[in-house]
């Protein structure tokens, strides 16, 4: 699911505007938050990449740091060379106890 939330840029503005809602994560999902140099990658065709290309990429059974590499790969591979910054971070959520050795099968809330 994209959430579509906007606001300003980080960075030009000191008193910045950002939108927040609030989406159920079930226990185990990933989530990614990228910038606009993720989107905005363009095949040499001129197609641009689609953040939902990630479905395909995120493997449960490989570490977060892998799955960070994949992504940014997938990224590189759809344009063909790196044409504006990449900024991505992929989360993936765990049971509200987890911490604790307890598990849940409640989804996490979270707010963004």
């Amino acid at each position: 699911e994209r959430i579509p939330v906007v606001g300003t840029i980080l960075g030009a503005s000191s008193c910045p505007d950002f939108d927040v809602c609030t989406r159920e994560i079930p226990t185990s999902a990933f989530v990614a938050i990228f910038s606009d140099g993720v989107t905005e990658a363009e095949s040499p065709e001129g197609a641009l990449f689609e953040p939902e290309q990630f479905g395909s990429v995120l493997d449960s059974g490989r570490s977060l740091a892998a799955n960070l590499l994949h992504c940014v790969d997938a990224v590189l591979r759809h344009s063909g060379t790196q044409q504006d910054d990449v900024s991505l971070l992929i989360a993936r959520a765990e049971g509200i106890g987890a911490a604790h050795g307890l598990e849940s099968s409640r989804p996490w809330p979270r707010h963004y």
